[in-house]
């Protein structure tokens, strides 16, 4: 039976064969692009772009795209609250982000009854390998490298290690997810924290697993594993010592700290000890699909927070999630901790961090995002040595359209079937 004739507009820059693949995907539909009516890309996969300067007749023209759309791949660009009344028949936007919250809250585009799908998990890979390097970066001393490199400095000396340490990973959606499961890879005893154990303590009703589906960001055009996946290299390294206070080899460090055979000189539990604390009831605190990680709600944060060694965030910003990382909360990691942001600036308290970065007390941040986005060049961040500084790019990579046309049309096929589509932005809990 022959499928009604369907519309779709795209309204940010793809490549040409990718919009060849929708196009061929379904035989009753019509696909609109122009792309000399969309924001020209600064780099590959942009989806902002700079913003053309239209004709009046390409702007009627552009305008007239949009009468004509059931479907979008991507939002208005040109004047996106004006989305229902420009588009009256437009049913479903396919975002091209995956934190689409604030956007559509901020145009009132949540009031409309369009249906909104994100990419979210789309971006997991490269973000849980951004949070590795990030965390890599200050725990293996980078910037101390560097300045002995400078310096022309021969002088051999103690490192540290990431295997055996704690990562608490803040917000277990699919990048949350994959983030868990590439710091497990790595030997460390990961921490999940969810917002609740119904919500996301399982994936929800359109999640992959749910449904026995493969996960979008499951795997890349290379091949290599993604969420649902396993690496063959995580094997833990060699056990690290350093003056400092860092595990020693012989378990035992001067200062007290974790040693990587669960003992230090002062008799305090160790990393492997650590691990395993609550015996039963850690155990207990499980989670489907990430066997070993360690489950906790939010309300529980102040409590995983001292056993912390690198915080890696990857939560929604929400009314619940903005601030949730306060001056206080920074105080309650341990000395020398590793803040990594790969959520949204605001959910951590920026002059906090600030302030905590030159007390000393954090080892250093890896981030991506931040409060004020391009960063202010005023901002002390930048000139900060214990701080990575990433122009909120860590999530693109040049695979990045491929993936989120293969989601687009996986959920153009659920559309026409009347299926639940994949990544429905919840207007409720604002992701």
């Amino acid at each position: 039976m022959s499928q009604p004739p369907l519309t779709v507009v795209i309204a940010s820059y793809l490549e040409p064969d990718l919009v060849e693949r929708i196009a061929a995907a379904d035989p009753g539909l019509t696909v609109l692009y122009e792309p000399e009516l969309l924001p020209v890309p600064q780099y590959r996969c942009d989806h902002g772009g700079r913003r053309p300067e239209l004709t009046a007749a390409q702007s009627e023209r552009w305008a007239g795209l949009l009468a004509r759309a059931d479907i979008a791949f991507d939002f208005d660009w040109e004047r996106p609250a004006d989305l229902p009344r420009r588009a009256p028949k437009l049913r479903w936007v396919q975002a091209t982000s995956a934190g689409i919250g604030g956007f559509v809250q901020r145009t009132g585009l949540d009031g409309s009854d369009i249906e909104f799908t994100t990419a979210g998990g789309i971006h997991a890979v490269p973000l849980a390998e951004f949070a590795v390097t990030g965390a890599l970066h200050f725990i293996k001393g980078v910037p101390e490298l560097r300045r002995r490199q400078q310096a022309r400095v021969w002088e051999r000396y103690t490192t540290a290690q990431l295997a055996g340490r704690t990562v608490t990973v803040v917000g277990l959606g699919g990048m949350g997810r994959q983030v868990a499961r590439t710091f497990q890879a790595l030997g460390t005893h990961v921490i999940g924290v969810a917002r609740n154990r119904n919500a996301e303590g399982r994936l929800g009703r359109e999640g992959a697993a749910a449904q026995n589906l493969p996960a979008i960001d499951g795997h890349t055009t290379e091949g290599r594993p993604g969420i649902d996946g396993h690496t063959t290299e995580g094997r833990p390294g060699i056990d690290g010592h350093t003056a400092e206070g860092r595990p020693g080899i012989d378990g035992h460090t001067a200062e007290g700290r974790p040693a990587t055979d669960g003992h230090t000189a002062e008799g305090r539990p160790g990393i492997d000890s650590r691990a395993a604390q609550g015996g039963a009831e850690a155990a207990a605190r499980t989670l489907d699909g990430l066997p070993g990680v360690e489950v906790r709600t939010i309300g529980e944060l102040d409590e995983v927070l001292p056993r912390t060694d690198v915080l890696v965030l990857c939560c929604p910003l929400t009314p619940e999630t903005e601030g949730l990382v306060s001056k206080r909360r920074l105080g309650l990691l341990p000395a020398g901790a590793v803040l990594v942001n790969i959520a949204r600036g605001p959910v951590v308290d920026e002059a906090g961090l600030i302030e905590s970065l030159a007390a000393g007390h954090l080892g250093g941040a890896a981030l991506d995002v931040f409060a004020t986005e391009p960063l202010p060049a005023s901002s002390p961040l930048w000139d900060m040595e214990q701080v990575l500084v990433s122009p909120h790019s860590a999530s693109t990579v040049a695979t990045e359209n491929a993936a989120i046309t293969d989601l687009f049309l996986d959920n153009l096929s659920r559309y026409r079937a009347g299926e639940p589509l994949r990544n429905r932005y919840h207007r409720d809990r604002g992701y």
